[in-house]
């Protein structure tokens, strides 16, 4: 009789071959729509890829028999049955476009893959949304937003309090001081005062 050592890992194997098989039949049939939706089908396909990868990863059993090496297996048999676009990096910026954005609407239909790989590889949360944001208002290209992301300039945030009967508003910024935050920005920021009147409306 096999051992219980052998069951498990034929369990596991299974799961394996499972998470090939899930991947394999998304690209498939994401293949299908190319025609008329390239970019978006291939962002949620890629999301989707990223989220397969996740939940294989959180189970135990899975981590300790693949451990380092699941993307570098991921890669070589996905490569043999889908062809290219599946190297191990690619597999990786899948993941973790996943990690950074577990909701997929945040980012559906708005962004193309491109797009998302400058994003995802920022660390900083703030940082991160506030290009996020500007890519989608201004139609930024990829091009525009690698600038944009070597410039000088870092995200605005406004930061609202109330104590009692009175709210505070104050300009906030990622990585710099204060002075220099209204250094750059204050051309094109309302006065504090004004925004201070707005906002204590919303406070009653």
């Amino acid at each position: 009789m096999p051992s219980s050592q052998n069951i498990e890992e034929k369990s596991i194997d299974n799961q394996y071959n499972l998470l090939i098989r899930q991947i394999s039949y998304l690209v498939q049939d994401s293949k299908k729509q190319v025609a008329t939706t390239i970019d978006s089908v291939l962002v949620e396909t890629y999301w989707n890829i990223g989220k397969y990868i996740v939940e294989f990863e959180q189970d135990g059993r899975s981590k300790a028999k693949y451990g380092d090496k699941l993307l570098v297996n991921l890669s070589n048999d996905l490569t043999t049955q889908l062809g290219k676009g599946y190297s191990k990096s690619n597999l990786f910026n899948m993941r973790l476009f996943y990690s950074r954005y577990p909701i997929f609407q945040t980012v559906s239909g708005k962004l193309g893959w491109s797009h998302i790989i400058e994003l995802i590889n920022i660390d900083n949360e703030l940082e991160r949304n506030f290009y996020l944001s500007e890519s989608i208002n201004e139609s930024w290209s990829v091009r525009t937003l690698k600038q944009q992301k070597k410039g000088d300039n870092p995200p605005i945030g406004i930061i609202l309090a109330k104590e009692k009967d009175e709210v505070m508003v104050q300009y906030a910024m990622y990585g710099n001081n204060n002075n220099l935050f209204v250094s750059k920005y204050q051309f094109y920021l309302p006065d504090l005062e004004d925004l201070r009147k707005i906002v204590f409306k919303y406070f009653k």
